[in-house]
């Protein structure tokens, strides 16, 4: 009898999983439609913080990083700064541009002003943010956020398929066999 218990929860575990998959995480993935359609609707869930554009200049010492910071003076950028200051050392600057959030790089927060900014000490390396722009939030495109987005519409999917069963169908519970449940 135990035996045809545990083939019976087994089975029943197995048609659950297939069901879920038809209705919930298969569909999410395979309805591109819908999942451009629920990005539209939800677009303000899934949003960039303020981000920072520009470069990061990251000194191994304060003499590098009066070097860099002459150089950017003079209009100097990219691989021809780089060739120039790491001539003596190959570790003595690395750089980094992109779009950055205070998160990643914690150090730009509150910078508000493009432009080369102060040195920043940062353990035993000076840094030093040529900022480009600060981009205020805006909604992730599809792409930017496809599996947070997914993962949501997988959760609506979900919910709205346990809502019709519900309407569907009504739920009995057998209060003498809940209560000799040991």
């Amino acid at each position: 009898a135990d035996f045809r218990l545990l083939m019976k929860e087994y089975r029943d575990g197995i048609l659950l999983f297939e069901l879920t998959d038809q209705k919930v995480w298969g569909k999410a993935v395979r309805d591109t439609a819908g999942l451009e359609a629920f990005h539209e609707a939800h677009r303000d869930d899934f949003m960039w913080e303020i981000r920072y554009e520009g470069d990061i200049y990251t000194c191994a010492n304060a003499d590098v990083a009066k070097k860099v910071r002459a150089l950017l003076t003079k209009g100097k950028r990219g691989q021809e700064l780089l060739d120039m200051a790491n001539k003596d050392n190959p570790l003595a600057l690395s750089v980094e541009t992109g779009l950055f959030t205070a998160e990643q790089k914690p150090y730009l927060k509150g910078i508000t002003k493009p432009g080369i900014g102060p040195n920043i000490d940062l353990d035993d390396r000076v840094v030093i943010v040529d900022l480009k722009g600060v981009r205020q939030p805006e909604p992730k495109s599809l792409e930017e956020a496809r599996g947070l987005i997914t993962a949501a519409y997988q959760d609506s999917l979900e919910k709205a398929w346990i809502t019709d069963l519900k309407a569907k169908y009504t739920v009995v519970v057998d209060q003498d066999v809940l209560y000799s449940i040991k």
